[in-house]
């Protein structure tokens, strides 16, 4: 599961695609692998396209 989030909650997250900071304020996804809502990770939404289409190949 995909879900775009605005990023206001004032948390920085660390996008596992690049390893940079996702600072608060900035839109971004949070992804959830089937059945691992503890797992669930925060992405800047242009790694996670990259991610996405790697991960369809």
């Amino acid at each position: 599961m995909v879900r775009a989030v605005t990023g206001e909650r004032g948390k920085a997250y660390r996008c596992p695609g690049c390893q940079q900071l996702i600072h608060p304020g900035i839109p971004h996804l949070v992804v959830i692998i089937e059945g691992d809502v503890e797992g669930r990770r925060h992405w800047h939404t242009p790694c996670w396209k990259r991610e996405a289409a790697r991960r369809q190949r």
